[in-house]
This record gives C-alpha cells, sequence and structure tokens, in this order.
C-alpha cells in the first residue's frame, strides 16, 4: 500500500487468480475492505483485477465491491493482456 501511496499509482493489475488462501469467509472479506479502504485516500484511478476459479471468493469479491462506493474504476478480467489494455485505455485488436 506504501508504494501505491507514495509512487502516485494510477493504475493498478491485481492478479489473485492462482492464489490458494486458508482463510474463513469472514476474514477474507475483512481483508478486502482494509485493502478497498486503504485505496481510498490513493490517486489510483484504475483497478484491473484477474478472476480466479474460485466461485465462492469471486461472488464475494462482487459483493465487496458492489456495496463499497469506490473512487476509481474497477472491473474484473479473466486474462492479464485485457487487463493491461484497459489499463492503457487500449482496445484488443
Amino acid at each position: 500500500m506504501k508504494t501505491i501511496i507514495t509512487r502516485n499509482i494510477s493504475y493498478l493489475l491485481v492478479n489473485p487468480s492462482q492464489a490458494t488462501t486458508h482463510v474463513t469467509i469472514e476474514q477474507h472479506q475483512a481483508v478486502s475492505n482494509v485493502f478497498l479502504l486503504n485505496l481510498f485516500p490513493t490517486k489510483l484511478k484504475k483497478l484491473a483485477r484477474i478472476v480466479s476459479t474460485d466461485e465462492a471468493r469471486e461472488e464475494r469479491v462482487h459483493a465487496i465491491v458492489r456495496d463499497s462506493h469506490l473512487a476509481f474504476e474497477f472491473r474484473n478480467f479473466k486474462d492479464e493482456a485485457a487487463a493491461v489494455q484497459w489499463l492503457k485505455g487500449t482496445r484488443a485488436s
């Protein structure tokens, strides 16, 4: 988080698609909420996220994002190339 703030990061790609976690649903939600709250005072404009194959996790993330009034654009992607294109503001060829 410190790097995002000190380097004035405007575009961020998060890829938790291969992450395996052994946390409860409540712990996952709490960590996600803190992460999003910490992004509010930043200069972030766009956050791209690569989706995982864990449907339950994806449902929780969707609910968290839906209920958070984000100050930046947020989109989920299936692949990194599409996410990077969106962050750069370009379209796929």
